[in-house]
């Protein structure tokens, strides 16, 4: 990502296309405690995978078999600087000029904020992440929960959806502002992606600004910006958005297939 000297996103070639395994990074005084405490929350402790990369770190496997890895980390810079500056009522600072429009023909994310899993026991997964420091955020209904670390974050930097087999539902790169989450969208609609929901806000968990579009494999992948932010010893508490809530302040209504699972869907023509 724009700025940021460390791997976001690793593609493996393989076939049919499936999630590998989800990276975090900690401290390396954590890791022994974090084994201990998966042991006892029924993890299987594996070495790491051949074939991507270093392998280092402490590698798992949960009760539906998806694997991930924790590993010692320093925290990495990113590109922050944004010359984006706005006039709203009753402050100008933006005097004496237009608005700065983009010289470039991509836009560059700043990095990789967070991820969506399906799962097939959401309740089983909120234990097994609340028992290694992430802390709940808000639910909606009794299919989708959403975490945050403990230590601060962003609202959330994991989700998990309920659905018939543990799968990728979408990863999320973060950008700068409104203007970035649209004409990135519009960009790749114009190149042939196809598009998955957005632009809008969210008007429940995150609150934040967003377009989705589908990858080649009909997972999603979002451009975010302006996301809620849960400092440590914050006392949030967790909302339940219900069925009737909106879940976009402003923007187009969410598409039915949206959390639809097609990770673990037979090919068809209307796949192709």
């Amino acid at each position: 990502c724009e700025g940021r000297d460390q791997d976001q996103l690793k593609l493996i070639e393989g076939a049919p296309k499936r999630l590998h395994h989800v990276c975090f990074g900690t401290r390396a005084d954590e890791i022994a405690q974090i084994q201990t405490t998966l042991e006892k929350e029924g993890a299987t402790i594996v070495d790491a995978p051949a074939g991507i990369g270093d392998g280092e770190g402490l590698w798992w496997r949960d009760f539906e078999d998806m694997l991930f890895n924790v590993r010692a980390a320093e925290d990495m810079p990113w590109n922050t600087e944004i010359p984006y500056q706005v006039n709203t009522p009753g402050e100008k600072t933006r005097i004496g000029r237009r608005h700065e429009f983009f010289d470039y023909q991509q836009i560059r994310p700043r990095r990789l904020g967070h991820t969506v899993l399906f799962t097939t026991d959401r309740l089983r997964k909120r234990k097994e992440f609340e028992a290694i420091g992430f802390r709940l955020a808000d639910s909606i209904g009794e299919f989708m929960d959403f975490h945050y670390l403990a230590s601060g974050s962003d609202h959330h930097i994991i989700g998990f959806v309920q659905s018939h087999s543990p799968a990728l539902q979408h990863i999320a790169f973060e950008v700068a502002n409104a203007d970035e989450v649209h004409y990135g969208g519009r960009r790749m609609l114009d190149k042939g992606y196809i598009d998955a929901w957005g632009p809008g806000r969210h008007a429940g968990p995150g609150s934040n600004l967003f377009h989705y579009l589908r990858d080649p494999w009909s997972s999603c992948v979002e451009y975010f910006a302006d996301m809620d932010f849960i400092p440590e010893g914050t006392n949030w508490e967790p909302e339940v958005y219900g069925p009737g809530a909106y879940p976009d302040f402003w923007g187009p209504s969410p598409p039915r297939q949206f959390n639809t699972n097609f990770e673990m869907l037979k090919p068809g023509p209307e796949r192709v």
